[in-house]
């Protein structure tokens, strides 16, 4: 009968089945911090009249040009960090579960917010390059600048849907695989709750920008300082 010792099984077991923090997931409270600076930063000041009165092609000329263009740098850094953060995810965390497709579905929808959110935050940068005041300055007139503020308006917000199909897919890995923390797993089905009453309640496009930061911020916070196996527990989907 062989025998195996501890330090066996230890050495043996894949990095992130040992219990010891994750420094990687730090990626994510980084990202989530970035990405939620950016999005609620998107005209740098507020343009809209007080009187709640409509918007017409003057309110370019309101917009701060600086500010937007940090929110810009700012959102790409977001992207550059859901790239590497799904990256990670895959590392480490699916091939501890490789049954289990929700775990598939959290690296999918940071890609998916990634590829989405380079033109939300690549129309940013553009209203800030042909503002009055930026580089490129009178390229378009300000009917063509005020397309970009459009599209600056709800773009950076649309695209962290797929960080709040993340979300759904870590609250079903931690309410019913029970490979995350039943805690996380509850934190990850407030923004998906949310989105659904926006979208069902008002229409309004752009709710996953209200809870896709903040999402990553606490769970990855949960998971760079857990000590505990994603395995445990685990039922594939």
């Amino acid at each position: 009968m062989t025998t195996y010792t501890a330090a066996h099984d230890r050495s043996a077991a894949p990095p992130d089945a040992v219990r010891r923090r994750r420094p990687w997931a730090v990626t994510g409270v980084v990202t989530g911090v970035l990405g939620l600076a950016a999005t609620m930063n998107v005209l740098a000041k507020s343009v809209y009249p007080e009187d709640g009165s409509g918007l017409d092609a003057s309110v370019v000329d309101r917009v701060d040009a600086t500010g937007t263009r940090i929110g810009f740098v700012l959102g790409y850094l977001a992207v550059a960090g859901l790239l590497v953060l799904a990256a990670q995810w895959r590392r480490h965390v699916e091939p501890q579960l490789p049954t289990s497709t929700a775990s598939r579905v959290v690296s999918n929808g940071l890609l998916a917010s990634a590829a989405a959110l380079t033109f939300g935050y690549g129309w940013m940068g553009a209203l800030a390059l042909y503002n009055d005041d930026g580089p490129e300055a009178g390229s378009f007139d300000q009917a063509g600048v005020y397309v970009y503020f459009m599209l600056t308006d709800f773009g950076p917000f649309i695209g962290w849907l797929g960080v709040v199909v993340a979300a759904g897919a870590a609250a079903w890995m931690g309410l019913v695989e029970r490979s995350l923390p039943v805690w996380i797993g509850i934190v990850g089905v407030l923004p998906v709750l949310g989105t659904l009453l926006f979208i069902v309640l008002t229409s309004v496009p752009g709710a996953p920008g209200l809870f896709g930061g903040l999402w990553m911020i606490v769970t990855f916070t949960g998971i760079a300082l857990s000590r505990r196996p994603f395995t445990a527990g685990s039922r594939g989907v």
